[in-house]
């Protein structure tokens, strides 16, 4: 789940044109994503790991602030609601942290998963790819990934390195 699950109130305008407000949006996203955890256990029996990233568009500040991002948002606390529901099922395991990005393994590469805010687009030459793989250059001074997964930017892409999802806001 890599963020903007929802809209949040992020200008005035919004609290007139939103389709529904914020709390009703995340109550309904909760119940899909509750539904679909639920399908894919019971049509698979697989083990299934849920990681989590809060987006940009459900936060409850006018600007982002990364030191507390994901406990101004109603994404994490979504999250949270959904962990708790699962708690007891050995098949679910959710992975709901504060910080900006999550690096699990899988089958030994090692991939991190973040919403992709942090890259600066401002519609420059070379499109998405250049502040994508520059911003995850700079990441990976910090700590190595093989592979990066976003979905900030709402527009399916792979580059070398990254996989942006394509999925639409709320």
């Amino acid at each position: 789940l890599l963020g903007d699950i929802i809209n949040g109130v992020l200008r005035d305008e919004d609290l007139e044109s939103n389709q529904t407000t914020p709390v009703e949006a995340i109550a309904i996203a909760r119940s899909l994503i509750h539904k679909g955890i639920d399908t894919l256990l019971t049509s698979t029996g697989c083990n299934i790991r849920i990681i989590c990233c809060v987006g940009n568009h459900g936060r409850l500040t006018e600007k982002i602030h990364y030191s507390n991002q994901a406990k101004n948002n109603l994404e994490y606390l979504m999250y949270r609601t959904l962990a708790e529901d699962f708690k007891d099922n050995p098949k679910v395991k959710f992975i709901v942290r504060q910080a900006y990005y999550t690096i699990q393994p899988i089958f030994g590469i090692k991939v991190r998963f973040h919403h992709g805010h942090a890259a600066r687009f401002n519609g420059g030459i070379g499109g998405l790819a250049v502040p994508v793989i520059r911003k995850t250059q700079q990441m990976n001074t910090i700590e190595h990934a093989d592979l990066d997964v976003i979905g900030h930017f709402h527009s399916a892409q792979v580059f070398s390195n990254v996989i942006v999802n394509g999925s639409l806001v709320g």
